[in-house]
């Protein structure tokens, strides 16, 4: 059965699946013609920049039964992909972003129709949130973690910003007077981190940072650090290793490691670089135990680069995999599946799942194939072969997009 769609001013999703069998068949009578209207295969793609003033374009998506026509609406939803509504007029292949969709990301919804019936609304994927017509705007300025000693590492993080949302980041630290005046670039320092070097004893550190958009950028200046003193240095690093490199969202790894050190009581910095981040961010610390252990448990809802930071060094970075998870359920004849990543906020509408079932030689034989709605979730019927039948819904890495593996829900028997 064709979810519809419901119309209304503001959209409480709770659609259905949009992949579903639409041949229709006429009652057996003396040249009877079989009514086959358009099915849908694969998902509308949205392209553009998604920046206000410039256009995107919604492809067909992929259709079955030679489809004659095609209906479009646009939607502007919030920056999860989900509490969507309709766009007055914006019924075309293109639509041109305003101010208003500054901060929320669109869907395109495309029906298709031929002769024999119609087939829809199939939605694509949200698209990245829109970015106002104007260069980024500081809210919160860069800050600096660290200890301003000789041989200590200095962490940048970047600020907050409004208006255009940045696309890049540069950073440049600057040596000032003891009073955060008459400041200087030091040469080559252009990196997130800056390790304080005696150069610039009874100084203070400062970093600025331009953040860029296509309509230009805004630069920013951190408070200054306390006074740049030396002391005996002492290097100390630290491994590091997980508890599993694999997990399924959003599954917990244990990172522990042990420093050089072996002390008690050094301060261990995690970091983490999230995929499609532009800047790495403090998650939290972790204290040594005796022998200069420690641990830190983390949660990664997407690919995510871990590093472990001393007093005094950076250890090497550490990537945990995810795997989306995706279920598989069952009631009065109907299957749903839902696949969740990101902490639940990341969005897998019109993707393609797969809906397999195993051979006797233990290889996945594909039945359906199921396009995701807005909610990342699906509804569908599949006539299963008489006997047991082991089943399960896949999602290609393909599929589930940059930053995650392939998944697949548990295997569930059943008998017809």
């Amino acid at each position: 059965m064709l979810d519809r769609l419901k119309t209304r001013k503001k959209y409480a999703w709770t659609l259905g699946a949009t992949l579903v069998l639409a041949a229709v068949l006429l009652a057996p009578t003396a040249g009877a013609r079989t009514l086959v209207a358009p099915v849908n295969t694969c998902a509308p793609v949205l392209s553009g920049q998604t920046a206000a003033g410039k256009t995107l374009t919604s492809s067909v998506g992929c259709w079955l039964n030679h489809p004659t026509a095609y209906a479009y609406q646009w939607l502007r939803c919030d920056t999860t992909g989900g509490n969507c509504v309709t766009i007055s007029g914006a019924t075309t292949n293109t639509y041109a972003l305003t101010s208003s969709d500054a901060g929320h990301t669109m869907v395109s919804l495309v029906t298709a129709s031929n002769a024999d019936g119609m087939f829809g609304p199939v939605n694509s994927k949200p698209s990245a949130v829109v970015s106002a017509a104007a260069a980024p705007k500081n809210t919160t300025p860069p800050s600096i973690t660290g200890k301003a000693i000789v041989g200590e590492l200095l962490f940048a993080d970047p600020g907050k910003y409004t208006a255009g949302l940045p696309d890049k980041y540069a950073f440049q630290w600057v040596r000032c007077n003891s009073g955060g005046g008459s400041c200087s670039s030091i040469s080559g320092e252009r990196s997130q981190t800056y390790t304080v070097r005696s150069a610039v004893i009874g100084s203070t550190l400062r970093v600025t940072v331009k953040a860029s958009n296509a309509y230009g950028s805004t630069t920013t200046t951190s408070d200054r650090t306390a006074v740049v003193t030396d002391v005996p240095v002492v290097i100390v690093t630290t491994s590091m290793t997980a508890s599993t490199s694999v997990v399924t969202c959003c599954a917990t790894s244990a990172l522990s490691g042990t420093v050089s050190t072996a002390k008690t009581g050094e301060v261990i910095t995690i970091l983490a670089l999230p995929f499609g981040e532009l800047a790495t961010t403090v998650l939290g610390t972790a204290t040594t135990t005796a022998g200069g252990a420690w641990s830190f448990t983390v949660r990664p809802s997407i690919e995510t680069t871990y590093t472990a930071k001393t007093s005094t060094s950076n250890g090497p970075p550490l990537t945990i995999g995810v795997h989306p998870r995706v279920g598989l359920g069952y009631q009065q004849g109907i299957f749903s599946t839902k696949v969740t990543g990101g902490a639940g906020a990341t969005s897998f509408a019109g993707k393609v799942v797969f809906f397999q079932r195993r051979n006797s030689n233990g290889g996945w034989v594909t039945l359906d194939k199921v396009v995701l709605n807005l909610n990342s979730f699906a509804k569908f019927k599949v006539k299963l072969p008489k006997g047991a039948s082991d089943v399960r819904v896949y999602l290609t890495k393909a599929q589930a997009g940059g930053g995650y593996l392939d998944g697949a829900s548990t295997i569930r028997r059943f008998t017809r």
